[in-house]
C-alpha cells in the first residue's frame, strides 16, 4: 500500500487543481434584460483566474441568429449558433442572487463563441425575447460548467438567454404542421 501512496497523492492533487480551476471560472449575468446594469439586453462578463480560454457556450432555446443583434464580443471572437441538446435550462426565469428550481430540460441550441485565448472577456447581445435559466461551458479542454447549486447570475450558478415568445413557437408548430400536410398531399 505505501507503494500506492504517491500515487494517490499525485492524483488527488490533480483532481484538486481541476477542482480548483473550474472554481476560478466565473459567468457573471448582467444582462438589462434580467435587471442587470449590463450593455445590453442579454451580457456575460467572463474571467478563468488568468487560465486561457477560447471558447464560451451559453445554452439558448432561441435558434434563429437573426433574433440576436448588437453583438458585443472580445477581438478576433466569433460565435455560431450551435444545435444540440446540450446544456440544461428551467424554463421560468430566477431573480440574479436567487437558486434556480431548475434544470428542467435541455436547449435545443447554445451560441458558442470562439476566438484567440483570452482570461477574460465581455460577451453582450441584444435579443427581444424574454429570458430563462441557462447552462454554460467555458473552455474546450478541462471545461468549467454552471453549478445549479450556486445562485443565477452570480459567477457559478446558471445564466439567463432568450426563450422564444409563445406566439413564435404556435408559428413555427403550425408552420411544421403546414408542411407536413404538404408533403402527405403530394405523396398521394
Amino acid at each position: 500500500m505505501k507503494r500506492y501512496t504517491p500515487l494517490l497523492s499525485a492524483i488527488v492533487l490533480a483532481l484538486g487543481l481541476i477542482t480548483a480551476a473550474q472554481a476560478q471560472v466565473s459567468v457573471i449575468c448582467m444582462g438589462t434584460e434580467s435587471g442587470g446594469g449590463g450593455i445590453r439586453l442579454y451580457h456575460y462578463d467572463v474571467s478563468s483566474a488568468g487560465n486561457p480560454f477560447t471558447e464560451l457556450e451559453v445554452g439558448t432555446c432561441d435558434g434563429n441568429i437573426l433574433n440576436y443583434t448588437n453583438w458585443v464580443l472580445p477581438p478576433s471572437w466569433s460565435v455560431l449558433m450551435t444545435t444540440g441538446a446540450k446544456h440544461d435550462h428551467w424554463t421560468g426565469k430566477t431573480a440574479h442572487g436567487q437558486v434556480s428550481p431548475g434544470p428542467n430540460g435541455k436547449c435545443p441550441f447554445f451560441l458558442t463563441f470562439t476566438g484567440p485565448q483570452i482570461t477574460a472577456g465581455t460577451f453582450a447581445y441584444d435579443n427581444k425575447r424574454h429570458s430563462h435559466d441557462v447552462g454554460w461551458l467555458v473552455g474546450a479542454l478541462n471545461p468549467a460548467t454552471e453549478d445549479w447549486s450556486k445562485p443565477v447570475g452570480t459567477g457559478e450558478g446558471p445564466i439567463h438567454a432568450p426563450i422564444p415568445e409563445p406566439g413564435s413557437l404556435l408559428a413555427l408548430g403550425s408552420g411544421l404542421v403546414a408542411l407536413a400536410g404538404s408533403i402527405l398531399r403530394k405523396r398521394r
